[in-house]
C-alpha cells in the first residue's frame, strides 16, 4: 500500500467529508485494537523477551535496531533466537527460517534477512515461536515487530523512530500512520531508538525513558566495491526515499531511481525492465538487503546489495539498557 501523503505532510489537502470518514475509520481500528487486547491471554517464558517495534505503520529502521542487539548479546556468549510473524509470509508456523529451503513467498523478506545472521522463527503465534525458540537452547527472545502483540509478555519493549517522518499527523490508520493512540503507546514504551540518517541528535521527545540516537552506517566493504561504479538503485520500502538519500549523502554516482511499494514481490517483467534500464545507463543495479533477499536466485547474482548496520552514539547508553538481560530471569 503506498502511504496517503497526508500522513506526513500537514498542508496536503483533505476534503472535509472524507476527513470524516477516516476519523470514524481510525475510531473503529482503535476500538479493535482494544478488543483484541482485551481477549488476549498473555502468557510467560522463562527467558528474557525483548521486543523491537514502532508506534506506526512502514519502515522505521526494526530491523537494522534488531540486528544490532542480537549481536551485542551473541557478544555476551548468548544464544539469540528472533521471532516474526513473517508479514506477506504463507507460512504461520512456527517454524525455523531456513535461507536456503525458505523463499518470500514463504517466511517474508525479513526474517530470510535475519535467518542469514541468527536463527529466527516464524510465528504467527509468538508465544509458541518463543517456546520453539526456547527448545533449540534460546537465552534471549527478540520479537521483530511486536509492539502490538500481546500473546508474550514482552520483558523490555523498545520503540524505534524515524527521526525524518517521526510520528507523522499523529493520527492513527487511516487518518494517520500511527498503530495506536500516541499518548499510550509511548507510556507503555520501556526505551527508543531514534535513527537518524543525519542527525538524530535534533529529535527532541518528551520522556525520561531512555533515548537512544543513531545513525545508519553502510558496510565498508560495499562502499569499497561501489564508489567508483554508475548505478540505478530501486527499492521497495515504506520509505524508498530513505534509501536513495543515503546513496546521494554518500556521494555515488546515481544515475536513476526506481521506487516501488512496500515488500514488494517482483514480477519477471520488472527484474527485465530493471535489467534494460542499467544498460541503457551504462550502470549496475544497486538495491538494499531486504529487497536482494527477495529476489530469485539468478538475478541476485546480476546486481548488487547495500548492507547497513547502526552506530549509536553513546554504546554505553545502548550496553546499559541490555545489561540486566545477560543474567538469568528469575520465573515469576
Amino acid at each position: 500500500m503506498k502511504e496517503p501523503s497526508f500522513w506526513y505532510n500537514a498542508t496536503a489537502p483533505l476534503p472535509f467529508f472524507k476527513k470524516i470518514s477516516l476519523q470514524i475509520l481510525s475510531h473503529l481500528f482503535l476500538f479493535g485494537g482494544f478488543l483484541k487486547k482485551k481477549i488476549t491471554i498473555t502468557r510467560a517464558i522463562s527467558k528474557p523477551v525483548i521486543c523491537i517495534g514502532n508506534l506506526t505503520v512502514g519502515g522505521a529502521g526494526k530491523t537494522p535496531t534488531t540486528l544490532s542487539i542480537a549481536q551485542y548479546f551473541k557478544g555476551q556468549g548468548k544464544a539469540v533466537a528472533i521471532i516474526s510473524r513473517g508479514y506477506k509470509g504463507r507460512l504461520r508456523g512456527p517454524v525455523q527460517v531456513d535461507p536456503i529451503r525458505h523463499s518470500t513467498r514463504d517466511v517474508g523478506d525479513e526474517p530470510l534477512l535475519l535467518a542469514q545472521l541468527f536463527p529466527t522463527w516464524v510465528s504467527a503465534n509468538r508465544y509458541k515461536g518463543a517456546q520453539a525458540a526456547l527448545q533449540k537452547g534460546a537465552d534471549i527472545i527478540l520479537l521483530d515487530d511486536g509492539l502490538q502483540n500481546y500473546k508474550l509478555r514482552q520483558d523490555l519493549k523498545i520503540c524505534v523512530i524515524n527521526t525524518t517522518q517521526k510520528f507523522g499527523n499523529k493520527e492513527v490508520i487511516p487518518l494517520g500512520p500511527l498503530r495506536e493512540n500516541l499518548a499510550k503507546g509511548l507510556e507503555r514504551v520501556d526505551a527508543f531508538v531514534a535513527i537518524g540518517n543525519s542527525s538524530p541528535a535534533q529529535f527532541t521527545l518528551k520522556t525520561k525513558k531512555p533515548l537512544l540516537r543513531a545513525n545508519i552506517a553502510i558496510n565498508k566493504e560495499d562502499w569499497a566495491t561501489l564508489k567508483d561504479k554508475k548505478l540505478v538503485a530501486f527499492a521497495g520500502l515504506a520509505h524508498p526515499e530513505k534509501f536513495f538519500d543515503t546513496l546521494r549523502r554518500e556521494n555515488f554516482d546515481i544515475q536513476k531511481t526506481i521506487p516501488f511499494p512496500d515488500h514488494y514481490l517482483y514480477t519477471q517483467e520488472d527484474l527485465e525492465s530493471l535489467l534494460k534500464t542499467a544498460q541503457k545507463q551504462e550502470a549496475h543495479l544497486v538495491t538494499t538487503q531486504k529487497d536482494w533477499v527477495r529476489l530469485p536466485k539468478d538475478f541476485q547474482e546480476k546486481i548488487f546489495q547495500l548492507r547497513i548496520k547502526l552506530e549509536y552514539q553513546d554504546l554505553h547508553q545502548f550496553r546499559r539498557l541490555l545489561e540486566p538481560f545477560l543474567t538469568e530471569k528469575k520465573k515469576k
